[in-house]
């Protein structure tokens, strides 16, 4: 069976990340605040750590999910422009 371990840890942090945001009642920042959590993650899972690669199952999945990351951050921040006019 597989554990999704790793795939728990990036939801939680992205829910409470925009938990957070919003609770704040800063609803302009949400956007740019999934963006700064999922780059801070491909970084983390670029590092090619073991804890990390056991939590994930393995690197190969590790940098799979860093890809996913990498290209949804991209949107992320570009989406951030856009909301912000300077795109």
């Amino acid at each position: 069976m597989k554990s999704y371990k790793g795939i728990l840890l990036l939801t939680v942090s992205i829910v409470l990340t925009v938990y957070i945001w919003l609770a704040t009642g800063m609803t302009n920042f949400v956007t740019p605040g999934l963006a700064l959590t999922t780059l801070s993650w491909t970084f983390m899972l670029a590092t090619r750590s073991r804890l990390l690669e056991k939590l994930f199952n393995g690197i190969e999945r590790m940098y799979a999910i860093h890809k996913f990351l990498a290209i949804l951050s991209v949107i992320l921040l570009v989406f951030h422009n856009i909301g912000m006019g300077s795109l």
